[in-house]
């Protein structure tokens, strides 16, 4: 009997799925769990003592660094397939499983290693069976994504995080089990979510032996893990280089000014890469409709983030102090210096392209180029502080959006001029927020307002200019406001 296969081609696939709603879903349910993480994290703040989240976070260091192993990329190998049949999500399937459980069996057995604290090498243990979840709904994951069908992946999770995560830790917290409400909680979300993308999907794979699906599956799987690690590794060595030459108290200021930049990075990023991977992959035998989406997803997603990262830059100093008190005020400059990578980590959308068009040896590198100049240029700021190692992994991250950006353009068959010409929104606009609102902070400071009053000022300001320039005469924007009139319509009939 013949294996049912699904093609990504032009003629059998709807070539301009509706990126702007599902865009609006998948940036829904980033937002979620960003809202159900920071509850529960404060909500537990006030139960727990402090050295339960010492523990975790020293737990979450080895466990993310097992994950990507883990995963081994079959996720995006299902969303980039250009001929997808049973055989391969079968096989899929049986590998994701087999490197769950050699992830979770290695990490349970070696856990002792990493920590003498019992508590600590229980939660490892614990928290080390989410790798068996994912390899149970991985498959059924990617297809969802492949699909489209982002609405139901915000259900999943909603449901996931809320009953998995806030609930049950909340709740055992409450009753006195302490740290192991937390690795219970991240066992139960994974687990909660993994059944629930195999019910969401409505189709239940069985394991199979498929050698040459296999051998695909590996090719593409350990480029992708390569690229993770390294990845890995540029997210984090500055952590480590700032804790261990600068201290404690400069690694607490610089990782709060660092995680402030990624929260709104996380859901423009995050939303723009789940996206643009399965609409990539669709046109892989059409250059001329692949250039097109490139610039026009990349012209998009320029514009809110330039308009977040001056923001911070001109409210970093109140929104610290505003939120987190007067303790907190050295990460200020930080955050201001790092407000600029929210922009340049746009490379995200190349990586999509170079994924979707398995150009993986070009992401491995930009992923080694990167981790490898954070280092040297984190380790070289240190000279000067916090705001040296800022102004190092600044650079870094430039260098690597310059470069993912030059050879992006070559895959689609573009010039640098074009992709320059695409960005000119995000450049207008991030013009008009410095001078108005650089203009207008200064006026505020004069009349000695209060921080939350100044914070809240720059804020509707920002919207202010972003809305005015969207609906103005001028062309370069009449693309974003087609895009937000829209949304804006959808949105009021789907409530109406």
């Amino acid at each position: 009997m013949k294996e049912r296969s699904i093609e990504l081609t032009p003629d059998n696939k709807n070539l301009k799925p509706d990126l702007a709603t599902n865009a609006f879903w998948r940036s829904m349910t980033l937002v979620i769990k960003l809202f159900f993480q920071m509850f529960t994290l404060i909500v537990l703040s006030r139960i727990l003592p402090v050295e339960v989240f010492g523990k975790l976070a020293y737990a979450m260091v080895f466990i993310n660094f097992m994950s990507m192993a883990a995963r081994f990329g079959v996720t995006p190998a299902i969303i980039q397939k250009p001929v997808l049949n049973e055989a391969f999500l079968r096989a899929g399937f049986t590998l994701a499983l087999i490197f769950g459980l050699t992830a979770s069996a290695g990490i349970y057995f070696s856990a002792s290693l990493f920590s003498t604290d019992g508590e600590t090498v229980g939660l490892i243990q614990l928290i080390s069976l989410t790798f068996i979840c994912y390899g149970i709904g991985c498959v059924s994951e990617g297809q969802l994504i492949r699909d489209f069908n982002f609405r139901a992946i915000f259900f999943v999770e909603l449901a996931a995080f809320f009953l998995g995560y806030t609930c049950l830790s909340i709740g055992m917290a409450m009753a006195g089990y302490g740290v192991w409400s937390l690795g219970a909680a991240a066992v139960a979300t994974a687990f909660i979510r993994a059944i629930l993308m195999l019910v969401a999907k409505k189709k239940w794979i069985l394991p199979s032996w498929s050698p040459d699906e296999f051998r695909d599956l590996l090719k593409f799987g350990s480029g992708v893990t390569l690229s993770a690690f390294m990845y890995f590794f540029s997210q984090n060595l500055d952590y480590f280089i700032t804790g261990k030459l600068l201290g404690d108290e400069a690694l607490a200021y610089y990782s709060r000014a660092k995680h402030m930049v990624s929260i709104p990075t996380q859901i423009i990023n995050g939303t723009a890469y789940a996206l643009l991977l399965s609409a990539f992959s669709r046109l892989n035998s059409d250059r001329s409709q692949l250039k097109q989406l490139y610039l026009s997803s990349a012209a998009t997603v320029a514009v809110p983030t330039i308009a977040v990262s001056v923001m911070l830059i001109l409210i970093a100093p109140e929104l610290v102090v505003v939120f987190f008190g007067q303790q907190w005020e050295h990460s200020a400059i930080p955050l201001q210096i790092l407000a600029f990578n929210g922009f340049f980590a746009l490379y995200t959308i190349g990586d999509a392209l170079f994924v979707s068009q398995r150009k993986l040896r070009w992401q491995i590198t930009s992923q080694t180029i990167f981790a490898v100049s954070v280092g040297l240029m984190a380790f070289a700021g240190t000279q000067w502080g916090i705001h040296g190692v800022a102004i190092g992994v600044l650079i870094s991250t430039g260098a690597c959006y310059a470069y993912v950006s030059v050879m992006s353009m070559r895959i689609v068959g573009g010039s640098l001029l074009e992709f320059i010409k695409s960005q000119l929104p995000a450049f207008v606009l991030a013009a008009a927020l410095i001078v108005t609102g650089t203009a207008t902070r200064r006026v505020l400071v004069g009349y000695n307002i209060p921080d939350w009053l100044l914070l809240a000022s720059m804020i509707v300001l920002t919207l202010v200019v972003v809305i005015g320039l969207l609906f103005s005469p001028l062309k370069l924007f009449e693309q974003h406001k087609k895009l937000v009139v829209e949304q804006l319509r959808r949105r009021i009939k789907y409530f109406n």
